[in-house]
């Protein structure tokens, strides 16, 4: 019928009509269902290809389809595929049904944004943070009418990645997602700290050519979203003259730096020649230099001993007192290196059998001090750390800043296995200890964490399996951060690379345990494909079976 109503002068009658009209009902009654079994497919199909054709085939005219709930799931599950051009097509079809459902997008748009934002500020992994800024790029092109109440924060992280960063391909994707941020959300950049500084540092860089061009792309999209036409030349005299000897050096390297160059002279615009030269003269008799570079301030603790205050020996506190401060003495005494043990075992001894809570509160700001300040080089130190946060818990709140930067010094400058081991048991027992307090530290702790798994090249491969028992430790605090933590688990079973040793059937073996134990206490849907795809894989191995 339609073949016919497309033949020239042809008119259908009433019942050919009336034919095509129920066949075009009937065809749209039917697909909703057949695309969300296609979409099904692009979740479940083991081979990568076969999913993206499917993502792929997902045209905009079936978007009124695409915007219905179920669709919708199946799709924010593609986010989490292990393909990444799977996710990249998944996201630019999610950005086109902004319009259509706007409200179910909302609250997982939200979850979806905050997870490329911890993944971007917190990972240690330059591969991981590359394609986190992609992603965030895709998704602020995708859906430019959702940014604007996440461009202050995105922002934060962008600039602060700016200056940590300093793998050029990642330092090239931020400054595209910064061009991106700046064309959707403009205005709410003008007058940001440190924003054009970091820039315009990055664009002066002579080190590569590559982060140049990214960098005079990003300068030149922020002028034009935040109109400030001349700022960069009166702030930094430096970059006119920078960009016209870049400008001409440019022709022995390649047109598209060339190009770059004149698009940002051409935005920023023509200053005037008197003004220019003013600013110069000031700028060679004042020695400004046109960046900003900030510190941090220092600062270290010291214990001291507890004051006797008068004390005589008929007072009840007077030899616990004094026995305390002789313990303290002989760990502050680094002669007496050999006897630390026996004063630690002496502390724990007295607070958890002689003293108990409450009495023992009162010398921890004392004592705690010092043992931190011991673990910074002590395995013991940390083992009676973790004993004082079994036995006091809560009562330890106040130490929590000092505790996390003791935590955060281990993870960072020991290599030791023995030392992880026990740094990872101060984490378990802060865990179980503060509660509610413990999950502000986990945007940075976890990365460091999973970290750990991927430098374990260790024969016992001990440290991957502690790793894994921390986080059934945390249990349900993982529940935001599983982007870190599945990739590392199934990173872990799957791998087939290795040579089977005991050690490496053994974490394996932890790490099935510990994916089947946080299914039963965490919400894993968004992550079934990320999860089912390298098990199916690992079906053919019978040690897998066996775990």
């Amino acid at each position: 019928l339609q073949s016919l109503q497309e033949l020239p002068g042809r008119v259908l009658s009433g019942v050919e009509r009336h034919t095509l009209v129920r066949l075009k009902r009937a065809d749209i009654q039917f697909l909703p269902g057949l695309l969300c079994h296609l979409l099904s497919v692009a979740v479940a199909d083991t081979d990568p290809e076969i999913r993206w054709v499917v993502l792929d085939s997902m045209v905009p005219r079936f978007d009124p389809f695409l915007a219905h709930p179920t669709c919708l799931r199946i799709l924010f599950n593609c986010l989490n595929d292990e393909s990444s051009l799977n996710r990249h097509a998944a996201i630019d079809i999610i950005g086109r049904l902004g319009k259509y459902n706007p409200n179910y997008l909302q609250t997982s748009f939200r979850q979806v944004l905050l997870q490329l934002i911890n993944e971007l500020e917190f990972t240690e992994d330059s591969r991981k943070e590359e394609e986190s800024a992609k992603m965030l790029c895709k998704v602020i092109r995708a859906s430019p009418a959702l940014m604007p109440p996440y461009a202050p924060r995105i922002l934060q992280v962008l600039v602060k990645k700016l200056g940590d960063v300093a793998v050029p391909a990642v330092t090239g994707t931020v400054l595209s997602t910064l061009g991106e941020l700046s064309a959707v959300c403009g205005p709410q950049m003008k007058g940001t700290p440190r924003l054009l500084p970091q820039v315009i540092d990055i664009l002066m860089d002579q080190s590569s050519w590559g982060k140049r061009v990214f960098a005079c792309a990003a300068l030149r999209s922020i002028v034009l979203s935040t109109g400030e036409v001349l700022t960069p030349y009166v702030n930094f005299p430096k970059l006119l003259p920078f960009l016209l000897k870049s400008l001409a050096l440019s022709q022995k390297v390649d047109w598209e730096s060339r190009r770059e160059i004149m698009k940002l002279l051409g935005t920023i615009g023509a200053v005037d020649p008197f003004k220019h030269k003013m600013i110069q003269l000031r700028y060679r008799s004042t020695g400004e230099q046109g960046s900003i570079r900030e510190g941090q301030p220092r600062s270290a603790a010291k214990a001291d001993q507890v004051p006797m205050n008068r004390l005589i020996p008929q007072m009840e506190e007077y030899y616990p007192i004094t026995v305390v401060n002789c313990l303290l003495k002989n760990l502050h005494d680094d002669s007496l290196a050999e006897l630390h043990q026996l004063a630690m075992s002496g502390f724990r001894h007295i607070f958890v059998v002689s003293l108990g809570i409450p009495r023992c509160l009162s010398y921890m700001p004392y004592v705690v001090p010092c043992l931190i300040g011991l673990a910074q080089s002590d395995n013991s130190a940390l083992r009676e750390l973790c004993g004082l946060l079994n036995f006091l818990k809560q009562h330890m709140i106040d130490f929590l800043p000092d505790l996390l930067k003791l935590v955060r010094s281990g993870f960072s400058s020991s290599t030791d296995e023995a030392t992880l081991c026990q740094v990872l048991a101060l984490v378990e027992e802060m865990r179980v200890a503060f509660h509610e307090d413990f999950p502000q530290c986990l945007p940075w702790l976890i990365p460091w964490i999973v970290s750990l798994v991927k430098n374990d090249y260790s024969e016992t491969l001990r440290l991957s399996v502690k790793v894994f028992h921390c986080f059934e430790t945390l249990g349900d605090l993982c529940q935001n951060y599983l982007s870190f933590i599945i990739p590392c688990l199934v990173d872990a079973l799957a791998d087939s690379q290795t040579t089977e040793t005991v050690a490496v059937y053994q974490r394996r073996t932890a790490a099935c345990t510990t994916l089947s134990n946080l299914c039963r206490i965490l919400d894993l849907s968004s992550y079934c494909s990320r999860v089912l795809h390298p098990l199916l894989g690992t079906l053919v191995d019978t040690s897998v079976l066996l775990a």
